[in-house]
């Protein structure tokens, strides 16, 4: 397939609304990756009215002509380019390169990300450990149609969000820097963190708003009013996220049978735990195994994971 058929295939799926799903405010269209080949001598010339995340591994020289900026794009860059941008990516015949990149929208102009490309149309990231493309290569095998698990790719794609977002400041002219999301995570209050350590630690039992209040020191109505400020959540919905987070870990590390897991977390009906795992992950607990085994990256053969039951 040429590029112009490529590019032509690409931008239908981009059109298709099926190929879409709301991502609180985020819009995501199309993940591509895969190696290519590319013969062109010149400018090649892009505009499109969607952000676009550019991962690829190649060097070239870019250029936004309207906003009279030029810069040479090295292998380990990432490029966020701002929607309706003219860029320019110069081509010296026959190239043949590792492609990674993704079109989105977003449903509000001055979002965090628009901060970052306003003023020339693009930022530049470097991108040392391969963190966005990983995740672009794990978002673009999960979207896959023959997957039958349309854009369930969504948590990948919003840690590539979170990965820009939080990437260090640099000096001028120079790209940002990409660190794992664990270095910028926010400090947790000590209110959070006892919170947090008591649910953990009794993930199999139901732990009440009064033995909570207790355990915390407090009145249940001081607590319910700081879980509520402080935590974001209801204690049923934090308790449930802690348990399906527990249960994504045995599911993708072990060969537990479902239902052992779902009696190990709490959970009385094994069905009442799987349309809770539906809810939060998006797929069931079958087809995040099915998922997790596919996944070539992770590298854990079935019999590693049985070793580590």
């Amino acid at each position: 397939m040429n590029i112009f058929r490529q590019l032509r295939r690409q931008m239908r799926v981009v059109s298709n609304p099926k190929h879409r799903e709301d991502l609180g405010g985020f819009h995501l269209n199309f993940v591509g990756v895969g190696r290519r080949k590319f013969s062109y001598t010149g400018w090649w010339q892009t505009r499109l009215n969607f952000y676009v995340i550019d991962a690829s591994c190649f060097r070239q020289r870019v250029r936004i002509p309207e906003k009279n900026r030029e810069f040479m794009r090295e292998s380990n860059f990432v490029v966020l380019y701002a929607p309706n941008t003219l860029y320019e990516e110069h081509c010296s015949g026959t190239m043949e390169f590792n492609d990674a990149w993704i079109v989105f929208r977003a449903a509000t102009r001055f979002n965090p990300l628009d901060a970052l490309v306003r003023r020339n149309g693009y930022c530049l990231f470097r991108d040392e450990g391969g963190l966005v493309r990983h995740h672009i290569e794990e978002a673009s095998m999960i979207a896959n149609a023959n997957a039958g698990l349309r854009w369930v790719a969504s948590a990948a794609f919003l840690r590539i969000l979170a990965l820009l977002h939080h990437a260090l400041p640099s000096a001028e002219g120079h790209p940002r820097v990409i660190h794992p999301l664990a270095y910028q995570r926010a400090q947790s209050s000590e209110f959070q963190e006892r919170v947090l350590r008591v649910l953990k630690d009794n993930l199999g039992r139901n732990v009440s708003v009064d033995e909570l209040a207790r355990r915390m020191g407090l009145s249940r109505s001081t607590l319910t009013h700081r879980f509520s400020l402080e935590m974001g959540d209801t204690l049923a919905r934090t308790k449930n996220r802690l348990r399906i987070e527990r249960a994504q870990e045995w599911i993708g590390t072990t060969d537990k049978p479902f239902k052992e897991i779902s009696f190990a977390l709490g959970f009385d009906d094994p069905a009442y735990f799987s349309r809770v795992f539906q809810d939060e992950v998006g797929v069931s607990p079958r087809d995040y195994r099915r998922l997790v085994d596919s996944a070539s990256y992770r590298g854990n053969s079935t019999e590693t994971r049985r070793n580590k039951a």
